[in-house]
C-alpha cells in the first residue's frame, strides 16, 4: 500500500545513489575517466525501436509509432523479487526513462477482522475439495429466523485459504454473469430470493465456509442470460457485519437484511451534485478534497475502522459536489487498504491526498503530464520487462492502481526531451477499455496488442459506410488489414477492418467471423453491423427506436452477445443474434447514405392522388421503415406501393436516400397507419417536406454567399495593394524632390494647391504631395465588405432560424 508515494520517492533515492556511486568511481579511478563515466550515467540512452508486435493475419502495412518504445530487453538492469528493476552492484545504468528501483507493490491484502478458526497446513487446505455447496447442519444449528438464544463458539464446518491468497480475491466486484463465475446464495427457507444477495465462491470459501453459518447458503443457479450480479461481500459492510455481527451471534439475519436496507439507499453514479449536503467529509481535514456520498459511505465505511474517522456535514448554502468514492481509484484504494492485516487510515489518507494532486491526463497525443518530486524530476510509470507503455500518474492510478496488472509498470524518471516527446498510452477512451479487459484476463499483452492496432485500421464509417470502388482504393493502399469481416454462416452480416481488430480481437470473437470474399460490384455500400451507438449501455434493445438509428441498435445487439460471448466462452448467442438480424430488412441508410440499383434494395410508399391536397401525400421509404411504420397495420395497402424503379431512377450521383428516416417520422406514419387516419399524417408530411424545402433553399444561398465575400475579399485586398504601392511611390518622389529642394536656394516661388498647401520650392515636389494625398484617399472597398460581412451574418441567422423550425417537424 501507499505505493504511489513510494513511486514519488524512488527518484530521490536513484539521484542519491548515483551521486554515491559516481563519488566512489572518482575516488578509485583518475579524474578523468571519472567524469567520462559520470557523463555517461547522466546521458540517458535512446529509446531503441519497438519491437515488431506479432499479429496473425493480417500482416502490417504501417509502422506507425503511437507512444515511445521502452528501453530494450538488452538494456534493462536485473529485476528485483518485487519486479522492479534493480541496480547493478556496481555501476547505475539508468535505462529511459530511468526507471524506479524496488519500489514494493501495494501490501498484499489480509484480513482486518477476527479470523477464522485454527486452520490446517496448506496441504490439507489445497486438497479439500471446494467447489460443492456446504452441507446443510442438523436442526441443532441456529436458524436464521429463530430466536437469538446463545450459541456455542461456532464449530469449523470447512477451511479456506487465507484471503491474501493471490488465487482468493473477489470474482465480482464489478458486475458478471454468474454462469461464469460460481456464486452462493440464500438457502429457499431463509426467505430471501436468490439474487438478492450472492457472494462469489471465493470469498465464500475464504468467509463463510468455515462457520457452521454455512449451511443457510447453496450454490445460485438461474437461468436468466441477461443478469450480471456483484458479489455482496466486495462491500466492506458486508464482510464486516458477518464478522461483527452475524460469527458472534450465530445467525444470519444481519446479512438478510442487508437487502432490504439497500433499497433504501439511492444509486450513486459519481455526477455532479448541486445541493448543501449532506455528504461525509474526514474529520480535521485529513483529506480536504474528499466528499462521499450517503450510499458509499454506507456500503464501504459503515462498520470499518475508518469510520470515526469521517464527519457528516451540510453547509448553509448550496455547493457543487460530487462522490469521489465513485471513482475507480479511490474505491479499490479504499478496498485495499480495509483487507490488509492492519489498516491504516494515515496511509489511506496519503494516498487519496497524492491523488488530488496529480495533473490530469494530457490527453491523445499530447506530452505526458508528469508528477513532480523534490528532486525536480518529471515521474511517469512506465512498462516492464522491455515492453512499450509509457501511463501518466493520473491514468496509471485510475486504471492499474490495485489491479492485477499495477505491477506490470514501474515508475520512471523523463529527460527533458523525454517531457515533450513521450505521450501518455492510457489518454484514449479506447485504450483504457482495452485496459480494462486486459485486466480481467490478467495479461497486459492484450491490451498492448489492441493498442497497437489504432492507426492502422482507419476508423468505423458506421451508416455511412463505404462503397466497393472506395474499399477497393483501401485495400490497394492497406493491403490486408483493409479486409472486411463478416459472421460466420451470415454473410450479410458484414464489419469492417477498425471493428474486426479492435473490438472483435480483442473480445477473442475472431474463431466465429470469416473474411468477405465476394466479387466486387460496382454501387454496392458496405455498412458495418458493429456500429457504435452513444445511448447508455443499458438501453433496452427490444426497441429500436430507443437507438439513433437501426444500424446502432443492430451493433449494440451484437456488440452485447460478443461481449457475452467473451466472459462464458460461448459465443452461441452472437451466432443467435446474427441469424435474427441476417433475417431483417437491410438497416435503413437514413439521410447519410443513398443506394443504387445494383444495391438490390426494396422502395415502398405512396403517390399523391391530388397534388394540390394538404390532405395527402407523396412519401418513399426502404423497406425496413415500411416494415417498422404500415406493415401489418390499417393503412398497409395505402403505403405499400412498389416504387423501386421509379427510386432508382431518381437516384443520382449520392444514390436514393430514404424519406421518413427519422424516430419522429416513422412514429407519426405508425401512429397514423394503426388508426387508419392518412390525412393527419399527410399534414403533418407535407408541412414537413415544406420545410425542408425552405431549409434546403438556404443551401443554395449560403454557397453563393461566401463565394461573393472570396471575391470581396479578393478585391479588397488587390486594393489594399495598390494603395500601399501607390502610396509607397509617392513617398519616394517626395523624398527624391527633397533632397533636390535642400541643395537649391528659395526660388521666390511656391507651389501647390489648397489639399496640400503652398510650400513646395518646385512642381515635382507638389505633384508628389497631391499624389500621396490621393492615394490616402483610394477607396479599399472596406465599407463594402464589411456591408456583405453583415449581410451573411444575417443569412446566417435566418437560415438557422428555418433549421430549427425543420428540426422539430424532422
Amino acid at each position: 500500500m501507499n505505493f504511489l508515494n513510494k513511486a514519488r520517492k524512488k527518484a530521490e533515492e536513484a539521484l542519491r545513489e548515483i551521486q554515491a556511486q559516481a563519488q566512489a568511481q572518482a575516488q578509485t579511478q583518475g579524474i578523468g575517466q571519472s567524469h567520462q563515466q559520470n557523463t555517461n550515467q547522466y546521458n540517458p540512452h535512446q529509446y531503441p525501436q519497438q519491437n515488431q508486435q506479432q499479429f496473425s493475419p493480417p500482416p502490417q502495412f504501417h509502422q506507425q509509432q503511437h507512444y515511445p518504445p521502452p528501453p530494450s530487453q538488452g538494456s534493462q538492469p536485473p529485476y528485483s523479487q518485487q519486479g522492479y528493476p534493480a541496480p547493478p552492484s556496481n555501476q547505475y545504468s539508468s535505462p529511459p526513462p530511468q526507471a524506479f528501483r524496488d519500489v514494493p507493490p501495494t501490501s498484499t491484502p489480509g484480513q482486518q477482522y477476527p479470523p477464522p478458526p485454527p486452520q490446517p497446513n496448506r496441504d490439507q487446505v489445497h486438497q479439500q475439495s471446494y467447489q460443492q455447496p456446504p452441507q446443510v447442519q442438523p436442526a441443532s444449528v441456529p436458524q436464521a429466523h429463530g430466536a437469538q438464544a446463545p450459541a456455542p463458539p461456532p464449530q469449523v464446518a470447512a477451511v479456506a485459504p487465507s484471503v491474501r491468497d493471490v488465487g482468493r480475491k473477489c470474482l465480482a466486484k464489478e458486475p458478471v454473469i454468474p454462469f461464469h463465475t460460481k456464486f452462493y446464495c440464500f438457502i429457499p427457507s431463509i426467505g430471501v430470493s436468490g439474487e438478492s444477495f450472492t457472494i462469489c465462491s471465493n470469498c465464500f470459501q475464504v468467509n463463510v465456509a468455515s462457520y457452521n453459518l454455512a449451511s443457510n447458503f447453496m450454490e445460485f443457479r438461474t437461468t436468466n442470460e441477461n443478469l450480471r450480479i456483484t458479489c455482496d461481500f466486495s462491500f466492506p459492510r458486508v464482510r464486516n457485519t458477518w464478522y461483527s455481527q452475524c460469527i458472534p451471534r450465530n445467525t444470519v439475519q444481519p446479512l438478510m437484511d442487508f437487502p432490504c436496507f439497500t433499497e433504501t439507499l439511492s444509486p450513486c453514479d459519481g455526477s455532479t451534485i448541486s445541493s448543501p449536503g449532506p455528504f461525509w467529509i474526514t474529520k480535521n481535514q485529513t483529506i480536504p478534497d474528499l466528499a462521499i456520498c450517503q450510499t458509499c459511505f454506507e456500503l464501504f465505511l459503515r462498520l470499518t475502522p475508518f469510520e470515526g474517522q469521517f464527519e457528516n456535514k451540510t453547509y448553509a448554502e448550496t455547493r457543487d459536489w460530487s462522490c469521489d468514492l465513485a471513482q475507480p481509484f479511490f474505491k479499490r484504494c479504499l478496498i485495499a487498504e480495509l483487507e490488509n492485516t492492519n489498516p491504516s487510515f494515515q496511509d489511506l489518507a496519503s494516498e487519496f491526498n497524492l491523488r488530488f494532486k496529480m495533473p490530469p491526463c494530457s490527453g491523445v497525443g499530447q506530452p505526458i503530464s508528469t508528477l513532480e518530486n523534490e528532486q525536480s524530476q518529471s515521474l511517469v510509470f512506465t512498462a516492464l520487462g522491455g515492453k512499450t507503455g509509457n501511463l501518466c500518474f493520473a491514468c496509471f492510478s485510475d486504471c492499474l492502481a490495485n489491479t492485477s496488472l499495477q505491477d506490470d509498470f514501474g515508475g520512471a524518471a523523463l529527460t527533458a526531451e523525454q517531457k515533450t516527446t513521450v505521450t501518455c498510452d492510457l489518454a484514449s477512451g479506447y485504450s483504457k477499455s482495452a485496459m480494462e479487459i486486459a485486466i480481467q484476463r490478467c495479461d497486459s499483452e492484450v491490451w498492448r496488442t489492441a493498442v497497437g492496432m489504432v492507426g492502422k485500421v482507419g476508423v468505423c464509417f458506421g451508416r455511412k459506410g463505404t462503397t466497393e470502388e472506395e474499399w477497393e482504393k483501401k485495400v490497394a493502399e492497406h493491403g490486408s488489414l483493409a479486409q472486411w469481416w463478416h459472421v460466420t454462416n451470415y454473410p450479410s452480416i458484414e464489419i469492417c477492418p477498425s471493428c474486426y481488430w479492435l473490438f472483435v480481437r480483442l473480445f477473442k470473437a475472431d474463431s466465429v467471423f470469416s473474411p468477405v470474399t465476394r466479387p466486387l460490384r460496382a454501387g454496392i455500400v458496405r455498412i458495418c453491423f458493429l456500429a457504435v451507438s452513444t445511448t447508455a449501455l443499458d438501453t433496452p434493445t427490444k426497441n429500436p427506436d430507443l437507438f439513433e438509428n437501426s444500424l446502432t441498435w443492430r451493433g449494440r445487439r451484437l456488440r452485447n452477445a460478443i461481449s457475452t460471448g467473451s466472459e462464458l466462452g460461448d459465443f452461441s448467442l452472437l451466432l443467435s443474434e446474427a441469424a435474427s438480424i441476417s433475417q431483417e430488412p437491410s438497416p435503413c441508410g437514413g439521410n447519410d447514405r443513398g443506394f443504387k440499383s445494383p444495391s438490390g434494395r426494396k422502395w415502398y410508399g405512396r403517390i399523391s392522388q391530388n397534388q394540390a391536397s394538404n390532405d395527402d401525400c407523396t412519401i418513399v421509404m426502404c423497406e425496413e421503415c415500411w416494415s417498422r411504420t404500415v406493415k401489418g397495420n390499417r393503412l398497409q395497402n395505402e403505403f405499400s406501393m412498389d416504387l423501386t424503379d421509379a427510386a432508382y431512377q431518381n437516384e443520382g450521383a449520392t444514390g436514393y436516400m430514404c424519406q421518413p428516416y427519422s424516430n419522429r417520422a416513422r412514429k407519426e406514419l405508425r401512429d397514423a397507419a394503426q388508426q387508419g387516419d392518412i390525412t393527419s399524417f399527410a399534414r403533418y408530411w407535407n408541412t414537413r417536406a415544406a420545410l425542408q424545402r425552405k431549409r434546403d433553399e438556404w443551401v443554395l444561398i449560403l454557397q453563393q454567399q461566401a463565394i461573393k465575400m472570396q471575391m470581396q475579399n479578393h478585391q479588397q485586398s488587390m486594393n489594399m495593394m495598390l494603395k500601399f504601392n501607390a502610396q509607397a511611390n509617392a513617398l519616394s518622389r517626395i523624398g527624391s524632390a527633397g533632397i533636390v529642394e535642400a541643395a537649391m536656394s528659395d526660388p521666390g516661388v511656391r507651389y501647390g494647391n489648397s489639399q496640400i498647401g503652398y510650400d513646395s520650392y518646385t512642381r515635382g515636389r507638389a505633384e508628389a504631395e497631391q499624389e500621396f494625398r490621393d492615394a490616402q484617399n483610394m477607396d479599399t472597398g472596406s465599407g463594402s465588405s464589411m456591408s456583405m460581412a453583415a449581410q451573411s451574418q444575417r443569412f446566417i441567422q435566418l437560415a438557422a432560424i428555418d433549421e430549427a423550425a425543420f428540426k422539430e417537424y424532422e
